[in-house]
């Protein structure tokens, strides 16, 4: 719903069937705006009336099961500064004591407009620093469990690189009894078995040509 000027209307609370707030904020503006509307018993005395449908935005409140109509009575607009909004990033980390010029940076705008005394709506506030805190324990939860994800990745490449050493340390071992001596880009790359195949052959073949010229 548009974020307008209202105009002062007095209505009688005998009058009014109920209330609706309404919150709409422009990222592009960087602006949030809470409009106060009241729902009249009587819709024909107001040509300004606005349709507020169950699909219209996201409900907090009550279950609104079919379309109303109602009045403005009163708008509040909060206009943020850039420098602002840029603090309120879950890592940023804010560096005390301001300076004039850092403050002044930080200052945010309000208008009003509708009835003479400030309606309800402007005693609905955000509290941006608990909403901050509250995004950044969500993000905190994922990098943590992120964290220990990865410490088990590593844990696990150490285990199997160990186990690997183990394999190569054995099979070189086992290689040397035939005289071949395994390298660790060999054991890695090349077919071991037909290389300790080769070699066991040519052992065999010198151990019978060696008890041939004994006899």
């Amino acid at each position: 719903m548009p974020c307008q000027a209202v105009k002062a209307l007095s209505i009688p609370d005998e009058e009014i069937r109920s209330t609706l707030y309404v919150l709409t904020y422009s990222e592009r503006q960087h602006l949030t705006c809470i409009t106060s509307y009241a729902v009249p018993t009587d819709t024909s005395r107001f040509p300004n009336l606005r349709s507020v449908t169950p699909a219209t935005g996201k409900n907090y409140g009550a279950a609104l099961l079919d379309p109303v109509k109602a009045v403005p009575l009163d708008r509040i607009a909060h206009v943020y500064a850039p420098e602002y909004l840029k603090r309120l990033h879950w890592r940023y980390k804010p560096h005390f004591p301001l300076s004039p010029s850092e403050a002044a940076s930080l200052t945010s705008q309000s208008y009003y407009s509708g009835a003479e005394t400030a309606g309800r709506s402007t005693s609905i506030d955000f509290d941006y620093g608990e909403v901050r805190a509250e995004v950044a324990k969500r993000h905190q939860e994922m990098n943590s469990g992120l964290s220990f994800l990865l410490i088990g990745f590593v844990a696990l490449v150490f285990l199997l690189l160990r186990k690997l050493a183990l394999v190569y340390r054995a099979s070189s071992h086992y290689c040397r009894l035939y005289q071949f001596e395994l390298t660790a880009g060999a054991f890695l790359k090349e077919n071991i078995a037909t290389e300790l195949s080769v070699a066991r052959r040519r052992y065999f073949e010198r151990q019978q040509q060696t008890q041939a010229r004994l006899r």
